[in-house]
């Protein structure tokens, strides 16, 4: 009879499950750039997709502004980033870097594809530093900044493979001009863009198809070194970030991240671009007792959700004290007015908690039933509408710490820190080696064009034996039934089972 109650309460979560869809459209895409990128005192790129394959790019120098004599650069000077073999050059991305330049000078280019010349005249005056320049003008700010390095996580639609060969670019915004008006020129406090790759100089490798435990692979990240923005002085730019005394206002600045895919399909996508835009909010930065800053990895997380059942959970270390009132106070600031947010389901002690909002003749309009929001809990936000903005999370990422009960239905997602060909058999043998019991876990079930599971047999020649294993990914639910006389496994993190070390957590991180 447990185990017939035990059902049917899992029957309902994954009949409101199934609710999530995702559908796209395919229209001909619009090329991207040239754009000047990465501009430092000695150096700068440019990057544009193509409509098509290429077999080569490059850059050529002019003496002034009338583009009428070319300069040969000197040898090494002119590097192809997206030479033959490069994964952006399968996505119709052409991506040129010049080195070894004079600082705070300019510089007139064309660019070449083919070995044509493209209708694009470049300018670009390189940056400088106070320590070198003439220029200074006697402030006592230092050319040594220290910034947050920002993680963001890029896939494939699916879900988890990394989208390899995709360019993300990042520039500083303005958090007052930038909310008064998000188009405003003048909000944007960075002076060039800087990029980084998806998969570059991230550990792991992307050719293994095999989950191993002493080679993770968190290919799926582009890492930004901050510290290489300057601004529109040309001096380097020293982040603020959130003050964290002043819990209602968050004035960190605005990162506005340009997501370059080229031909490459990507999760959050529009199919009818070769780029597509999100931000991100700086939060508070870490500093230590004597006041410095300390640079530190970060996760950006920016979430527009859309019509109907959204899944959400953190992707880094929450606000001390949050609940679901303020992740529906969050959504609807983002967005700019009230109504979108229908109601808001949290998954404990195996009933569903459900925040609502109520109108009150006296009172006024309500937020009813507010619920903690703890790192690693999901929550199903019911939306009356698509958002057309974004709410962003920025923030520490940190080892998940989860309870998973033997006589309830546990709900598990996955989020962009779980390493890559991580299975659900993998999973499964982690639960249990962890101290939920020796075959103790029922069922691990997924959606997959409908409702399938992972479980273990017991072979009569090979012993136990796990079917149906999969992939688990970011985008895919996963609810984990236990057997009957199986261990409550309390402070869990699946990942310190195999060998101890922070690998992040499980939650989701359902769209950009």
């Amino acid at each position: 009879m447990k185990y017939m109650v035990r059902e049917k309460r899992l029957a309902r979560v994954l009949i409101m499950l199934s609710l999530l869809l995702l559908i796209s459209a395919t229209e001909a895409p619009a090329l991207f750039g040239p754009e000047i990128i990465d501009v430092t005192n000695k150096a700068f790129s440019v990057v544009w997709t193509t409509d098509s394959d290429y077999s080569s790019c490059g850059i050529g120098f002019y003496t002034d502004n009338t583009y009428m004599t070319l300069m040969d650069p000197a040898p090494g000077d002119v590097i192809v980033v997206t030479s033959e073999g490069h994964p952006g050059r399968n996505n119709h991305i052409a991506m040129v870097s010049v080195v070894r330049l004079d600082y705070y000078t300019t510089y007139y280019f064309r660019l070449f594809l083919d070995g044509n010349v493209m209708p694009f005249y470049g300018s670009v005056r390189t940056e400088r530093l106070r320590g070198v320049s003439s220029y200074d003008e006697g402030t006592l700010s230092s050319d040594i900044v220290s910034n947050d390095v920002v993680h963001k996580a890029i896939y494939k639609p699916d879900g988890t493979s990394p989208a390899l060969g995709v360019l993300v670019l990042a520039e500083i915004l303005d958090p007052i001009l930038f909310h008064a008006n998000p188009n405003d020129p003048d909000a944007i406090i960075s002076d060039h863009p800087i990029s980084a790759w998806v998969g570059e100089g991230m550990i792991g490798d992307e050719t293994a198809t095999e989950y191993n435990p002493n080679n993770i692979s968190y290919k799926q990240y582009a890492a930004l070194n901050m510290n290489n923005l300057f601004d529109g002085d040309r001096y380097p730019l020293s982040l603020h970030g959130d003050d964290p005394d002043t819990k209602t206002i968050n004035e960190g600045e605005i990162v506005r991240f340009t997501i370059l895919h080229g031909e490459q399909d990507v999760l959050g996508s529009e199919t009818n671009q070769h780029s597509f835009i999100s931000y991100g909010h700086i939060g508070v930065l870490d500093i230590t007792t004597n006041g410095d800053k300390l640079t530190t990895g970060k996760i950006s997380a920016s979430f527009r959700l859309k019509k109907g059942v959204n899944l959400f959970a953190f992707p880094c270390k929450i606000p001390s004290g949050f609940t679901t009132g303020d992740l529906w106070f969050e959504i609807e600031k983002a967005e700019g007015k009230e109504g979108i947010v229908e109601s808001i389901y949290v998954f404990d002690e195996n009933i569903w908690l459900k925040t609502f909002k109520t109108s009150d003749p006296v009172t006024g309009t309500n937020i009813n039933n507010i619920n903690p929001l703890q790192y690693g809990d999901g929550a199903f936000v019911i939306m009356n509408q698509d958002m057309t903005k974004e709410v962003s999370f920025y923030g520490k990422p940190e080892s998940l710490r989860i309870d998973l009960f033997s006589d309830e239905v546990n709900m598990v997602a996955i989020i962009p820190q779980t390493p890559l060909f991580y299975e659900t058999r993998h999973f499964l043998n982690d639960i249990e080696s962890a101290g939920a019991g020796e075959n103790s876990v029922e069922n691990i079930w997924f959606y997959d064009g409908g409702w399938k599971r992972t479980y273990k047999i017991d072979h009569p020649l090979f012993g136990p034996q796990i079917q149906n294993s999969v992939r688990m990914s970011n985008i895919k639910f996963y609810v984990v039934i236990f057997k009957d006389g199986a261990n409550d496994l309390l402070d869990f993190d699946p990942f310190a089972v195999r060998q101890k070390r922070r690998l992040r957590s499980l939650q989701p991180a359902f769209f950009y």
